[in-house]
């Protein structure tokens, strides 16, 4: 009962987010509260938090580069990463049997030495991804709401 008395803790659940440096990367710590502004829908916007490393974020930064330059608009990161899950959710049942035929992994460490385990560890997870968009009934499959 005492945590939820704590104004400390009240007001970390409120603090507006910020940019910090990892040694794997940057973090950048979110809050995950509904926030609604002018002329967005009702429902508002989850923040979330996300961890990429440099080559995880060059990679995003040239996907979002890709996505301006042939659309010629000033999109951000949100619309790249909505519109990227968007399509992966239209074929969840694929990537769902794709997952399962991963079977049990282990989670790497963070720690400082384990770039490499962790490579591995989502390249695996980035391969069952590509299974599942590419295979072959992907097409009757996977369709955008």
């Amino acid at each position: 009962m005492a945590p939820l008395l704590d104004a400390r803790a009240a007001q970390r659940a409120i603090t507006t987010p910020r940019l910090r440096p990892q040694a794997n990367g940057l973090s950048l710590s979110t809050v995950t509260r509904e926030t609604n502004k002018p002329n967005e829908p009702t429902s508002g916007y989850v923040k979330r938090e996300l961890t990429l490393d440099r080559a995880a974020d060059a990679m995003l930064t040239d996907l979002i580069q890709v996505f301006r330059m042939a659309t010629d608009t000033r999109l951000t990161a949100s619309h790249v990463v909505r519109a990227i899950l968007r399509a992966m959710a239209a074929c969840r049942p694929l990537l769902e049997r794709e997952a399962r035929r991963l079977g049990p992994l282990k989670l790497p460490s963070n720690a400082s030495g384990r770039a490499r385990e962790r490579a591995e560890f989502e390249r695996q997870i980035a391969d069952a991804f590509l299974r599942g968009m590419h295979s072959g009934d992907s097409a009757l499959n996977c369709e955008l709401e």
